[in-house]
């Protein structure tokens, strides 16, 4: 059992599979699901449209449970849930991927994209997939970005509504929110939003929270922004003290995370980040 804090204070409790006790027979093909690139999330944000188009978002619940069964003829896949160590252990027989299975988050690809992409005369959506994102689909004016479980789209309020008319058929989802001057969009850890100026709709993103949040779990929260981020090399090799494991950790820890941020919207950082690496 996960027990975890959202981010909007919400706590949560998941039962979930143990994957690395998973046999290797399980797995068929490969595992990883491919999510969308941050470029192609910026793309989606920044690129010129129609005037009618609307920015939006919507979040599948459970994505893993609404997965395609397994097939009758496949083998059959148990796992037990044990309530306290040495209590009654509890043995059930697996129809379809859950949480913490190793191919989970591939099978619910598969299950999406293949509505998405199947022609509607045939029950599904009749979007085209992007030719080098196999994350983005296409119908008309109307383009989808998937993330996991996380949908951000553009196109008409007519499309959109749609859209989401037939997917709340298709899956259990939460309630679609649509980007307005007052309200944001909260997309795998950016902030969207906009603002209406003469010549049109202003589009940002903004990691602001997230940084912030990155700067106290650092401790580095009492240190005030700088106009050029390393000016001078040199500092790196004025010291020349060896580190001790516990600070190497926290540095590769620090500099994954900076990493991040230098590859998404933080570029002005990219050349200390890179030094740093």
């Amino acid at each position: 059992m996960i027990l975890e804090l959202k981010r909007d204070g919400r706590k949560k409790g998941r039962l979930i599979l143990q994957g690395f006790r998973e046999p290797l027979w399980w797995d068929k093909g490969p595992i990883d699901s491919p999510v969308a690139s941050h470029a192609t999330i910026r793309t989606l944000v920044f690129m010129g449209g129609r005037e009618c188009e609307v920015i939006s978002s919507v979040d599948i619940r459970t994505a893993f449970l609404q997965s395609k069964p397994y097939d009758p003829t496949d083998p059959p896949r148990y796992v037990y849930y044990e309530p306290y160590p040495g209590g009654k252990r509890v043995y059930k027989r697996l129809t379809g991927p859950i949480y913490g299975q190793r191919v989970a988050s591939m099978a619910f690809y598969k299950t999406l994209s293949e509505w998405l992409t199947t022609p509607v005369e045939e029950g599904g959506m009749g979007y085209t997939k992007g030719k080098n994102e196999p994350c983005m689909f296409k119908k008309g004016g109307h383009t989808v970005v998937v993330w996991v479980d996380d949908l951000l789209c553009r196109g008409s309020v007519g499309e959109s509504e749609a859209f989401y008319k037939a997917l709340a058929e298709k899956f259990d989802i939460k309630d679609p929110t649509y980007l307005t001057p007052e309200c944001d969009l909260a997309f795998v850890g950016f902030s969207i939003g906009c603002e209406r100026r003469t010549e049109g709709m202003y589009y940002y993103m903004s990691q602001e929270s997230s940084v912030e949040t990155f700067l106290e779990d650092a401790g580095l929260g009492q240190y005030t922004g700088v106009e050029s981020p390393m000016p001078n090399k040199d500092v790196l090799t004025s010291d020349g003290t060896e580190v001790s494991e516990s600070d190497a950790s926290y540095f590769r820890s620090c500099m994954g995370t900076l990493n991040y941020y230098a590859h998404t919207l933080r570029y002005d950082m990219a050349y200390a980040v890179n030094r740093l690496l």
